[in-house]
């Protein structure tokens, strides 16, 4: 379970929020830049499983909890424990914004803020990938985003495996910037190797991808050492049709 943390910033020293400033709150939030937000402790409790049935109220007016989101995190956050408020639906927030949301509502376990961010990202992804695109960071940090959080979905699989396609002529180090060193770079890393068995390079690369033919051939000259025995084995027979790696394949062996 997540722990809030409390420290020793005075109420004096922070900004009441607009919107969540209720008289008859019992919860006292700051957020990482010192907007207090009043919220309802019943409220918060119903709608978030970070939190045990029958733990009482941490944070008073007088000693508040500080979380690490930002107030325009936490201001969207907070309106799904509200069911008398429309829930937003984020479709005018930039991709940054939403991912923020999303890695915030799946830290503080919040469903409803889970899936409005879960359908954004997949529709945002959907939109980039149908254009023949060529905007790395999003994908990439959109890639990341569903894998880590919502792989095993099948819905959501199918999107991660299309966009998967148009990473594979990506630089190794733009990759890792955007994704980090983690489970999902290492998914990334023995996914490209898979696509790149020279048996079906020329065919299946997606033809979208700015130079990625260039780019992979460059890249299959140093990957050329690796071991593919599912792919060398299937390339063997020219009855066997060679299977389209899939990102979310290689997402389950890490």
């Amino acid at each position: 379970m997540t722990e809030p943390q409390t420290n020793s910033t005075s109420i004096a020293d922070t900004t009441p929020h607009s919107t969540f400033n209720s008289l008859d709150a019992d919860l006292s939030i700051v957020s990482r830049d010192n907007i207090l937000f009043k919220i309802h402790w019943n409220n918060l409790r119903v709608c978030s499983a970070a939190f045990p049935q029958g733990q009482e109220p941490w944070a008073d007016g007088n000693d508040p909890a500080h979380w690490d989101e930002p107030s325009d995190v936490l201001e969207v956050l907070f309106s799904y424990i509200y069911p008398d408020r429309n829930f937003p639906h984020l479709l005018n927030f930039d991709l940054t914004r939403v991912l923020a949301i999303g890695s915030a509502a799946h830290k503080w376990m919040m469903p409803a803020a889970i899936v409005v961010c879960q359908m954004r990202v997949m529709s945002s992804l959907r939109e980039i990938i149908s254009k023949q695109p060529t905007e790395e960071e999003s994908i990439l940090i959109s890639l990341k985003y569903l894998a880590e959080h919502h792989g095993e979905d099948p819905d959501t699989a199918i999107v991660i495996d299309e966009a998967a396609m148009w990473t594979i002529g990506c630089r190794a180090d733009v990759v890792m910037k955007h994704m980090g060193s983690g489970r999902v770079y290492n998914a990334w890393a023995d996914h490209r190797l898979r696509w790149l068995d020279a048996s079906y390079l020329w065919d299946r690369i997606p033809l979208g991808w700015t130079h990625a033919r260039e780019i992979a051939a460059r890249m299959l000259q140093d990957s050329r050492s690796g071991n593919f025995p599912e792919f060398l084995n299937a390339a063997e027979s020219p009855e066997t049709a060679i299977p389209i790696p899939r990102f979310t394949v290689s997402l389950a062996r890490f």
